[in-house]
């Protein structure tokens, strides 16, 4: 979708949730980077992004937002960006008061079998009520859902189409809850850490040279004097 629209001369703002996902995207940013969505987000929280700038002008630019594992984030992201969309599409022919992000199409990709937004110390009740899906804008969102799994059918022969299928419908049906007690297919579909730790080690065993350990932080700095740099 994204290179159609471009191969026109048009824009396209490719933006992500995630940081590693960013740099598998044409030009791609994260939504806190593109955006300047606060870190410590609320439901009052605005975009910081200052009006006259060349972000603003990209954004009024841009004929699509595709916005990739959009269903991460708290719902406030959205709503953050509705506004300052809203603010930003007065000055556009194509300005609509009355439909979300101030008439900008934008394109939300997910799936709610994956993560949730993260709640700290919240209840399933605070983990649903963050979603998108409960949001005031939802209601003008059209879901489209994908039939085929393309990436379980690459390489594989015409012989191994029927068991292909077969699995993928039974993914479907895990993330559905549908089935799962079974102790087979968790441990196929959910692996133990010590099966995870015993194909590390296979095959830290077989790659050639020394091993190398490095630290990684499990928090971020929440200074946020920096972002409009």
């Amino acid at each position: 979708m994204s290179a159609e629209i471009c191969s026109r001369g048009d824009i396209v703002s490719n933006i992500t949730s995630s940081g590693i996902t960013s740099l598998l995207l044409p030009n791609g940013r994260t939504t806190h980077s593109r955006f300047k969505i606060p870190l410590n987000i609320t439901e009052d929280s605005v975009c910081n992004i200052k009006p006259g700038s060349p972000l603003t002008m990209l954004l009024l630019k841009a004929k699509l937002i595709i916005w990739d594992e959009a269903l991460m984030v708290r719902r406030y992201c959205y709503e953050a960006l509705d506004k300052c969309l809203g603010d930003i599409m007065r000055f556009s022919l194509t300005y609509n008061k009355d439909s979300p992000f101030g008439g900008k199409v934008v394109v939300l990709d997910g799936d709610f079998r994956q993560f949730l937004p993260v709640i700290l110390r919240g209840s399933r009740q605070d983990i649903i009520h963050s979603t998108v899906n409960s949001s005031c804008f939802w209601k003008f969102c059209q879901v489209l859902k994908l039939t085929k799994n393309m990436r379980l059918f690459v390489g594989t022969t015409a012989s191994d189409q029927d068991e292909t299928k077969q699995f993928g419908e039974c993914l479907l049906k895990v993330g559905d809850g549908l089935i799962g007690n079974d102790m087979d297919v968790r441990t196929i579909l959910a692996p133990t850490l010590d099966i995870v730790e015993e194909v590390n080690n296979h095959l830290m065993a077989i790659i050639p040279g020394g091993e190398k350990l490095y630290l990684s932080s499990d928090s971020i700095c929440m200074d946020e004097g920096n972002m409009e740099k």
